[in-house]
């Protein structure tokens, strides 16, 4: 009987097992590692391989700190970078902080709407059988460019000389869409590690993990509740996220209009070729064509540039803010 006597008498010694070891026969203490070890031996190589770091022994139950907490905020260790580990027995969470677009995040496209034209608006015209071209015959209203305009006085021979008004260039209109660059975007990694209840209250008083510190974590981006945890030192989200707002300043250039040309012609669909006169405000010779019933007015614009508006980048974190605030 004795064995088992012996057998029962050690396992009531495990029963009394604090966090500190078992008291042996001898007075003596067999360490918390040792007993995972010889119990635990096969889970010794998962820790090695799978847990980022050793269990933090704790030895302080809930208490005063921990109790006085504020509400919706909870106990953290923080670490600035994710490169230090939390201990086995702690919660992990691999978040970001501080994100930030770098310049060029956002650019704009950008396309011809309308393009600018050297051949819209209102041509007055002159005629005389001189070069004064003091008769007014009419104003007429050219709303498409290059189109066949009917002179309204049936078919004849034109004056020897005409004069046409030199049109100012229309400027064009563009559209320019607004697009992100994610390669520009960028956010500090950091790391929390929430701890076990039997440690919450050793964390709460000061005792974190190697490399990190004592902290709370709450939702929002807020300030730091009163108490001992009043340094702001981040507000965190699961990741980073780039908008871009819409472009603004998208602008068409072209060259300044040079003189434009007024072709003559005998129909209405303008292909039986009557002769031209420039259209630069001045009294020019027509040549004195015969059977002239229509007109056109032809002045391409050179140089034609679609110039892109500009997008502002915001960076922000891609799940609802946490803030952080350390002892």
């Amino acid at each position: 009987m004795l064995p088992r006597v012996c057998g029962l008498l050690l396992l009531c010694a495990a029963c009394s097992l604090d966090e500190s070891g078992i008291a042996t026969t001898d007075g003596g203490v067999i360490p918390d590692v040792m007993i995972q070890d010889v119990v635990v031996a096969p889970d010794v190589a998962q820790d090695v391989v799978d847990e980022p770091g050793p269990p933090l022994p704790c030895t302080t139950d809930a208490s005063v700190c921990s109790a006085a907490v504020p509400g919706g905020w909870s106990l953290t260790a923080f670490a600035p970078n994710q490169t230090t580990a939390c201990p086995a027995n702690f919660t992990q969470a691999d978040v970001v902080a501080s994100p930030v677009a770098a310049a060029g995040a956002c650019t704009c496209d950008c396309s011809v709407v309308n393009q600018p034209s050297c051949a819209l608006g209102n041509v007055t015209m002159h005629y005389a059988s001189n070069n004064q071209c003091g008769t007014l015959y009419m104003t007429f209203d050219i709303t498409t460019e290059g189109a066949c305009t009917d002179y309204n006085d049936g078919t004849f021979s034109l004056s020897a000389y005409h004069e046409y008004t030199d049109l100012a260039l229309t400027p064009g209109t563009c559209s320019s869409n607004a697009k992100p660059d994610t390669t520009k975007l960028s956010a500090t990694p950091v790391r929390t590690c929430a701890p076990p209840p039997a440690c919450a209250e050793d964390l709460c008083d000061g005792s974190a993990p190697s490399g990190m510190r004592s902290c709370i974590v709450g939702p929002g981006d807020v300030a730091c509740p009163a108490g001992p945890f009043t340094d702001k030192v981040a507000v965190i989200g699961a990741g980073a996220s780039l908008t871009c707002g819409a472009c603004a300043g998208c602008s068409v250039t072209a060259s300044p209009c040079g003189a434009g040309t007024v072709k003559f012609w005998g129909d209405s669909s303008c292909t039986m070729a009557k002769g031209s006169v420039p259209a630069d405000g001045n009294c020019d010779a027509t040549g004195g064509g015969t059977g002239v019933n229509h007109f056109t007015y032809v002045n391409p614009v050179q140089n034609v540039q679609c110039n892109a508006g500009t997008s502002a980048a915001t960076a922000s974190l891609s799940s609802p803010p946490q803030t952080v605030c350390c002892r």
